[in-house]
C-alpha cells in the first residue's frame, strides 16, 4: 500500500506566505503613498517657480506701459505712473506677489551692500510714481503653490529691467566745480529748485546727490538739460548764457530747443583741460567761452561765462561730471564714428589715454570730450577697432579680431593678460602678431551677456574702467572718481559694455535672472 505524504507543514507555510504577501503590499502601499507625495511636492515646486516667472512677467509690463500720450501725439514714458507697492495677482490656485525696488545704477553685484543701495536707490511713492526716471529697476517675484497643511511650496525669482528712456541711459546727475582736495567746498550747479521759471539764473551750492535742482542730464545735443523741468512734451529747461556770448553774462535757465542756430547757445563741450566751453555762432567749433565761478569756493556764487579758460585744473573754470549726467555727443553716431568708447555702467566716461601720454602706466575712464565739431575731439580717446562682420548685427558671429589703434594706427591697446589689482591696460607700440594687443570686439548679439563686450588675447577676460566704488577705489582722481582701466573675468556687466546702444541692449526684457 502506498503511504500519502502528509501536509502537517502546508498550514503554517501558507500563513508565512500570506504575512509576507500582505507586508509587501503594505510596503509597496507606503512607497507608492510616498511617492505620490514626492511628486505632488515637485508638481507644487514647478507650479511656485512658474507663478514667479509670471510674476517678472506682469513686473516688466506695468513699468513698460508706464507711458502718456504728449502734446504731439507721442507716447512717452511717465515716472510718475511707475508702481511703487507689490504686485500680486493669481494664477490658477497659485498666487505671485513682486517687489520692485529702483536704482540710478546698475545694482549688478551690489544688492547686497546696504550702503551702494542706500546711495543709488530711487524713492518712490505709492500714487506718484519714482522721484527721477529710474536707470534699473529690480523685481523680486515670490510664487506660492498651494499644498495641504503646511505642504505649499515657495519659489523666488530676481530680476533686473533697464529702463528704456528718451535720454539714453542718463539717469542724470552734479555738475561739480573741479576740486582737487577735499578741503574745499564741493560745489555744484544749481538751479534753485526742481520747477524753476524761463530765465532763472542758476548759482553754485553745496552738492547734495539726489537733490532735483541739481540733477543735470548732459544730451548728444551738448545741452545740459534740467531732469526734473522734462516731461508733458517738453524738452524741459537748458542752460544758456544768452544769445551771443560776452563776458561775465549770467547762466540762465532757458526752455531747450533743437533746432540751429538756436541751439548753438544752449551747447556746452568739455575740452581737454575739462572747461565747459560754448559753440561758436555756427556751431562748428567751440568759442572762448568757458563756465565759471563768479566768486571761487563760495556756496551760493553765481554762475558766470567769461574767457578765463586756462589750460590748469582750478576751482573756477573746470568743472567734473557725474558719469550718470550723460556722455553727451559721444553717445551717438558721432562720437562712435570717431572712435569714441562710452561706457556703459560709468556713462559718461570714454576710454582715455592718460594726460594724452601714450606710454602712461594706465589708462583711465575720463568724462567724454566733446565738439560741436567731433572731428576735433582729441587723439586721446579716439579709437580704430576691428570692423564687425556685414549682416551679423544680433547674431551669435557679430564680433572680430584685431587691434585696437590710437594716435595714427602707432600704438595699440595691450592688456595685462590678467585681472590682478593694480595690472592696468595701457597703449603701447604696435607688434604685429602680440597676443596681449589682440582684442575680441563685440556688437549686438543673440545674447544680453556677451552684447558690446571687448575681450582680451586669454579669452577669459574684459575691457571694463575699476568700480568706482571697490575697495581698495585704486582711483586716478580720488575726489572727482576718475576710474582707472583693468581687464576682469567677462561676467556680462554693464561695466563691460562699451558703445551699447542706449538702453536697448539687444537682450532679454530682463537681465540678471536668478533664483533666491
Amino acid at each position: 500500500m502506498i503511504r500519502l505524504k502528509d501536509d502537517r507543514g502546508s498550514l503554517p507555510l501558507a500563513m508565512l506566505v500570506s504575512v509576507v504577501g500582505v507586508g509587501l503590499s503594505v510596503f509597496m502601499s507606503m512607497l507608492v503613498v510616498s511617492q505620490l507625495h514626492t511628486t505632488a511636492f515637485e508638481a507644487r515646486r514647478v507650479q511656485a517657480l512658474n507663478v514667479a516667472q509670471a510674476g517678472l512677467d506682469v513686473g516688466v509690463a506695468q513699468v513698460r506701459t508706464a507711458a502718456k500720450i504728449n502734446a504731439t501725439g507721442e507716447t512717452v514714458g511717465d515716472a510718475t505712473r511707475l508702481p511703487c507697492t507689490a504686485l500680486t495677482g493669481t494664477v490658477g490656485a497659485a498666487a505671485y506677489s513682486v517687489v520692485l525696488a529702483y536704482y540710478d545704477s546698475d545694482p549688478q553685484g551690489h544688492l547686497q551692500d546696504a550702503a551702494w543701495t542706500a546711495a543709488h536707490a530711487v524713492s518712490c511713492v505709492s500714487g506718484r510714481g519714482t522721484r527721477t526716471v529710474p536707470g534699473f529697476v529690480v523685481f523680486t517675484s515670490t510664487g506660492t503653490a498651494p499644498g495641504a497643511g503646511a505642504g505649499s511650496s515657495k519659489r523666488t525669482l530676481r530680476g533686473t529691467y533697464v529702463v528704456h528712456t528718451s535720454n539714453a541711459n542718463i539717469s542724470g546727475g552734479l555738475v561739480h566745480v573741479y576740486r582737487g582736495s577735499t578741503t574745499l567746498n564741493d560745489l555744484c550747479i544749481d538751479a534753485g529748485s526742481g520747477t524753476p521759471s524761463p530765465g532763472t539764473a542758476v548759482t553754485l551750492q553745496l552738492c547734495n546727490a539726489g537733490a532735483v535742482s541739481q540733477t543735470w542730464a548732459y544730451d548728444d545735443n551738448l545741452r545740459f538739460v534740467l531732469v526734473s523741468s522734462q516731461g508733458g512734451g517738453s524738452d524741459g529747461l537748458c542752460l544758456q548764457a544768452g544769445t551771443t556770448h560776452v563776458a561775465n553774462a549770467a547762466v540762465t535757465l532757458q526752455p531747450c530747443v533743437t533746432t540751429k542756430p538756436a541751439l548753438y547757445a544752449q551747447q556746452w563741450s568739455i575740452n581737454d583741460s575739462s572747461n565747459l566751453v560754448g559753440s561758436n555762432a555756427t556751431g562748428t567749433n567751440t568759442d572762448s567761452y568757458c563756465f565759471n565761478a563768479a566768486a571761487a569756493n563760495r556756496p551760493g556764487s553765481a554762475l558766470i561765462i567769461t574767457t578765463n579758460c586756462s589750460g590748469t585744473y582750478n576751482n573756477v573754470s573746470t568743472f567734473s561730471l557725474d558719469a550718470s549726467s550723460g556722455a553727451g555727443q559721444a553717445n551717438s553716431t558721432l562720437g562712435a564714428a570717431i572712435g569714441q568708447l562710452v561706457n556703459y555702467s560709468q556713462f559718461g566716461r570714454c576710454l582715455d589715454d592718460t594726460n594724452q601720454n601714450p606710454d602712461s602706466t594706465y589708462m583711465i575712464a575720463w568724462p567724454c570730450k566733446q565738439n560741436p565739431d567731433p572731428s576735433k575731439v582729441a587723439w586721446n580717446q579716439r579709437y580704430v577697432l576691428p570692423a564687425l562682420p556685414a549682416g551679423a548685427d544680433k547674431t551669435d558671429g557679430n564680433h572680430q579680431t584685431g587691434t585696437i589703434t590710437t594716435k595714427g594706427g602707432v600704438y595699440c591697446l595691450q592688456s595685462p593678460m590678467k585681472p590682478d589689482l593694480y595690472q592696468y591696460v595701457t597703449t603701447k607700440v604696435c607688434v604685429p602678431g602680440a597676443v596681449d594687443q589682440q582684442w575680441t570686439v563685440y556688437g549686438a548679439t543673440r545674447q544680453y551677456a556677451t552684447s558690446f563686450q571687448i575681450v582680451d588675447g586669454t579669452g577669459l577676460y574684459c575691457l571694463q574702467p575699476r568700480d568706482q566704488n571697490a575697495t581698495p577705489p585704486d582711483l586716478f582722481q580720488d575726489v572727482n572718481k576718475v576710474a582707472k582701466i583693468y581687464v576682469a573675468p567677462c561676467n556680462g556687466s554693464t561695466l563691460q559694455k562699451w558703445n551699447a546702444d542706449k538702453n536697448d541692449l539687444s537682450g532679454p526684457a530682463l537681465k540678471d535672472v536668478t533664483e533666491r
